[in-house]
């Protein structure tokens, strides 16, 4: 038995890491059954990563979701029929909703040739198998065979007795209606373009109040960069690009090493591709040093500019999903992308915007400050977006 704990305990000398231990069981696990209260987007979308990655490695994969008024929020709802057809597609499994009585328990529950070895119980929903859980969680780690029967047990006959599949909790719910319901247990869902989950977590990222916001606006330098999304569509007369730029989730994964499971890439990790025309533009953001970004809601993280002659800008020091997780979710927010989809030219239309706009702040004596205002307001409908 092992005491786990959250990412937020990282590098603690006692204690291992949950969200490290449940990649390694799903690299080791050919089932998976996981009953928990609350579900996340990021989280969802990991599992259904671990499926389409690495076809035919799972046999059984179910999950239990058991507090649905969560689901109302629609990106809840999207990500869950998104992992839901994931499964089914692949004949692996499905979701479920616990309608019996309200299920706050978070089991996970991993097997290999027909028997359990390892499980999970504790603290943790499932928001914190992926990075930057914001809470501190415990869970304990066992593989004693008597437990793990008596888990197995539980979830087979208690949970899936008390529980409905995902298509007739769709069909009967209608939950992408309604108001949203205001409490919640989840780890990277951007609502209001919300990147509190990561304050705490690393260091500068922080969000101004509207009076410094209004400040940066006032010092913002005349030249504009402005950044053309590239989509799955690709840039104006290229070719597709289906896994690159805000759509790295779709893409090969993360190569595995001695024949491993291929580890999917987070939902929210993107990077921004300029174009040749872009790097040389004179208003771009420096590449070599780290530049810190003010966005237009007032957020504050660190970005760079990497790759072969600096043709990359991603955030730095969360993995790339600040960035990601600040764009993606502003699209998810307008109704413009649905979780799952591929960000294409169409889901940019639809947003209002094809633009991120970069522009250096200045000091307040007319210098550059070496701070950028990050920009994906919808503009006025008076031309080109």
């Amino acid at each position: 038995m092992k005491a786990l704990v959250s990412n937020k305990l990282q590098g603690h000398p006692v204690f291992g890491r949950f969200d490290k231990r449940i990649d390694k069981a799903f690299t080791e696990a050919q089932s998976v059954a996981i009953g928990t209260g609350f579900v996340s987007v990021a989280a969802l979308m990991h599992i259904a990563g671990w499926v389409k990655k690495n076809p035919g490695k799972f046999g059984s994969v179910k999950l239990y979701i058991g507090l649905p008024a969560h689901l109302k929020r629609p990106q809840h709802f999207e990500a869950a029929r998104y992992l839901n057809e994931v499964l089914e597609d692949s004949d692996v499994g499905h979701v479920y909703v616990v309608r019996d009585f309200p299920f706050h328990g978070k089991i996970y529950l991993f097997g290999k040739d027909g028997e359990s070895f390892l499980a999970t119980v504790g603290s943790s929903n499932l928001g914190a198998i992926v990075k930057n859980h914001h809470y501190v969680e415990i869970d304990l780690c066992v593989d004693e065979p008597g437990v793990l029967a008596e888990l197995e047990s539980f979830t087979n006959d208690v949970l899936g007795s008390a529980s409905v599949l995902w298509s007739e909790f769709e069909v009967s719910e209608s939950a992408t209606a309604g108001s949203p319901t205001p409490a919640f247990d989840f780890y990277a869902d951007i609502v209001g373009e919300d990147l509190s989950v990561f304050e705490g977590l690393r260091e500068g990222i922080r969000r101004l109040s509207d009076a410094d916001l209004a400040t940066v606006r006032s010092r913002l330098a005349t030249g504009v960069f402005r950044h053309r999304i590239k989509t799955a569509d690709g840039w104006p007369g290229q070719e597709k690009a289906p896994a690159s730029s805000l759509n790295v989730y779709h893409g090969k994964g993360r190569d595995p090493k001695d024949g491993r499971p291929v580890k999917p890439r987070p939902w929210y990790e993107v990077e921004l591709m300029l174009s040749a025309d872009e790097m040389d533009d004179l208003n771009v953001p420096p590449r070599g040093k780290d530049f810190e970004v003010v966005t237009d809601d007032g957020w504050v993280f660190t970005c760079s500019r990497q790759g072969d002659n600096g043709k990359q800008i991603r955030s730095k020091n969360t993995t790339l999903l600040v960035l990601g997780k600040w764009l993606k979710g502003r699209l998810e927010t307008s109704g413009a992308l649905r979780v799952g989809d591929y960000v294409t030219n169409r889901t940019l239309e639809t947003y209002g915007t094809r633009y991120i706009r970069f522009t250096e702040i200045e000091d307040g004596s007319g210098s550059g400050s070496g701070r950028w205002y990050l920009d994906f307001s919808v503009p006025p409908k008076t031309g080109s977006a």
